[in-house]
């Protein structure tokens, strides 16, 4: 599948636990960095995809819960496709998130973005799954020169840019989308081969 394709495409890295920040970047249809931001606050998440009327949303997070146990449906279709390649994903359920995410930040922005009129049904909104994308060096830092929160800072900005890169590529090249608009949407690029 290739998505619809927008004018701006936004990448998010979210914090899973408020207060942590999350990296938000916006790419145009050039791929070229418009904005980014890093910050721990969902509302200027919300602002920097405001200030993109029409844009696409790709977030590397899971949004939507259904199970209580075990892998989401969308993420065992995902595993039956990408186990031959070693890949896989971490069981995402409401037992493990009540434990360890009891204010988890994914649900909160969820519930912003369909209020803003995203949805995972209208092509707009995904839940990216990170792979291999060839990030320009111009928009890189020299990882050996960070340590800390600046190396830490550094992940979450490529994180967020290869999200919207992904969005992007989708547009051009043919990818995987695994689940629909009630349990979400797992984008990613297609293997070759």
């Amino acid at each position: 599948m290739r998505i619809t394709p927008a004018p701006y495409y936004v990448g998010i890295d979210l914090a899973w636990a408020p207060g942590n920040p999350s990296g938000v970047a916006v790419i145009d249809t050039d791929a070229r960095l418009i904005e980014y931001r890093y910050t721990d606050s969902i509302e200027a998440v919300m602002d920097v995809i405001g200030g993109y009327p029409h844009c696409a949303v790709g977030v590397d997070a899971p949004l939507i819960i259904p199970n209580e146990t075990g892998h989401r449906p969308n993420e065992r279709d995902f595993l039956k496709t990408f186990a031959r390649y070693g890949l896989g994903v971490h069981a995402v359920n409401t037992v493990l998130f009540e434990k360890r995410f009891p204010c988890y930040t994914g649900f909160e922005l969820f519930a912003r973005l369909k209020a803003a009129g995203f949805g995972f049904d209208r092509g707009n909104l995904f839940e990216v799954y990170l792979e291999v994308i060839t990030v320009p060096n111009t928009d890189k830092k020299p990882l050996e020169t960070l340590k800390g929160k600046a190396l830490k800072g550094e992940e979450d900005f490529l994180d967020s840019l290869v999200c919207a890169y992904t969005l992007l590529y989708c547009t051009e090249n043919t990818c995987l989308c695994f689940g629909n608009g009630r349990i979400g949407k797992l984008l990613t690029p297609k293997p070759e081969g």
